[in-house]
């Protein structure tokens, strides 16, 4: 076996299965779910997940997925994989907790976790921040129109591009 996947092997999608892994040449057991789990009980998923919302949290503006990744594995010694930081990505947007701005290849947190709906963002060309707004008759308008034409939507992205008022009076 070759890649990033070569250390380990027979692993199932059962919590208790066992998992065998080497770690410095030597065989371990364990199951997927105690393998994955580290010193905060948390798993490595769970973790990841948190500490890219809160680094998205903190900076307040879209970031790419590999300025995450350099975030995420800047200083702390941990080697941090993009397959790791995109698929959290991922689970954080199915969560609706993270938006992704197609427009500018980046994510932002969502700042309307509560309440379900389709992202709508002011981005703003000279300082990047983007703003999240929500206006639900758009949303209507788009799928009354949609559902008229017999399309069916998968998703929903309205990003408009332009200079903040930050940036207008500076």
């Amino acid at each position: 076996m070759t890649g990033h996947g070569a250390c380990c092997y027979n692993i199932t999608e059962d919590p208790q299965a066992p998992v065998r892994r080497k770690i410095s040449g030597h065989p371990v057991r364990a199951t997927r779910k105690t393998a994955a789990i580290g010193k905060t009980g948390k798993t490595k998923a769970a973790n990841i997940h948190d500490r890219i919302l809160a680094l998205l949290t903190h900076l307040g503006r879209p970031v790419s997925a590999y300025a995450i990744l350099e975030e995420l594995g800047g200083g702390t010694g941990t080697r941090v994989y993009p397959q790791s930081v995109y698929r959290a990505l991922n689970a954080l947007i199915e969560r609706g907790l993270v938006h992704k701005l197609d427009s500018v290849n980046a994510f932002s947190v969502c700042t309307h976790p509560q309440q379900p709906h389709d992202g709508i963002h002011l981005i703003c060309d000279d300082c990047g921040v983007a703003e999240e707004i929500l206006d639900p008759r758009v949303t209507a308008m788009l799928n009354k129109d949609a559902e008229s034409l017999h399309f069916q939507k998968r998703r929903q992205a309205i990003e408009l591009h332009g200079i903040c008022g930050n940036c207008r009076t500076a």
